[in-house]
């Protein structure tokens, strides 16, 4: 377990309030989760909760106000995946539910967009009711994440044979904090196929995206990207643009910014041996401990790099408050 800083909301004053933030580590099997998921006679979200009682992940987000959780990246293949999970001790937070929403899309359908855009409500209708419908209810949207495995060929078996591409999102509901509003946008993504099957890509720009958001009162609750696109040739040199997703939530009274950052896991390859270096939680309390809050995660594709490989996590930041730089 590792402990850091992080900004509270502001006050009346305007002061910076740094409370203890407490980063756990904990196995989870999502495998054994997607085990107890089926979508294929009713595609609408399933509470955690009522699916699997004795489920690790329900028990691993307490009822502790949850800012974002993310999973640690593995040498070797096993059953569970590391999540750590980044919370901020709030006495008002009585409730957490969880639920797994699935989420389908077509392949290479024409794509018009150029930048950042907000969704048309034909798209993540399961996501959109499931939203409203916990808002009705005093509940805040805190994280939506991409579950690990959901989107591979393995996980197939869950979903009815549509023709569509598939995953399911984590969605995780608190009562604290409440939210007013939502939004759902897409963001064009180019990769490029370069030596030795690795993607090259430039990363997006997203804290500028976000900004104008930022001043209506916009929160951030996770970053997720899909495939939507497959390069005509498989050549160095030839790309695709696939999508990214950014939800996030309205907040009454409050203006955000918005910081990103990129720390990157080096996996050092010495004969047969792998060996994974990076202390993230160090990397974000430089800047937890100057009051900013870390709003969500996403892990990109592996890059090369001259010890072996090199696996980016983006990082994006808010803040509410004007004294945070």
């Amino acid at each position: 377990m590792g402990a850091c800083l992080i900004s509270s909301k502001a006050r009346s004053d305007r002061r910076i309030v740094h409370t203890d933030v407490i980063i756990e580590n904990t196995p989870i099997d999502y495998q054994e989760i997607l085990t107890k998921l089926s979508f294929k006679r009713k595609f609408v979200p399933q509470s955690l909760e009522e699916v699997w009682p004795e489920n690790s992940l329900h028990k691993f987000i307490d009822n502790h106000s949850l800012l974002t959780f993310f999973h640690l990246p593995s040498v070797k293949r096993s059953p569970t995946t590391s999540v750590a999970k980044c919370y901020d001790p709030d006495l008002h937070c009585t409730s957490t539910n969880i639920f797994m929403c699935p989420y389908r899309w077509k392949l290479n359908e024409p794509f018009r967009e150029e930048f950042c855009y907000e969704l048309p409500s034909t798209e993540l209708r399961e996501l959109r009711v499931l939203i409203q419908n916990w808002h009705d209810q005093g509940y805040s949207l805190r994280v939506v994440k991409k579950m690990p495995g959901s989107d591979k060929p393995q996980a197939s078996a869950l979903f009815p044979p549509d023709r569509c591409l598939h995953c399911v999102l984590q969605c995780v509901f608190q009562n604290c904090d409440l939210g007013i509003g939502y939004k759902i946008l897409g963001m064009p993504w180019t990769h490029k196929f370069g030596r030795n099957a690795f993607l090259e890509y430039e990363f997006p720009d997203i804290a500028s995206e976000l900004s104008r958001y930022g001043r209506m009162g916009f929160r951030l609750c996770g970053i997720f990207g899909t495939l939507v696109q497959l390069p005509k040739e498989h050549k160095i040199g030839s790309s695709c643009r696939n999508r990214l997703h950014f939800v996030i939530e309205q907040m009454p009274d409050r203006i955000y910014r918005f910081k990103q950052s990129v720390f990157y896991y080096q996996q050092k390859s010495t004969g047969h041996n792998i060996e994974l270096i990076g202390n993230i939680e160090d990397w974000i309390h430089s800047y937890t401990a100057r009051g900013w809050v870390l709003g969500a995660t996403m892990k990109m594709p592996h890059q090369p790099d001259h010890l072996g490989s090199k696996i980016p996590e983006l990082l994006v930041f808010q803040t509410s408050s004007e004294e945070v730089i």
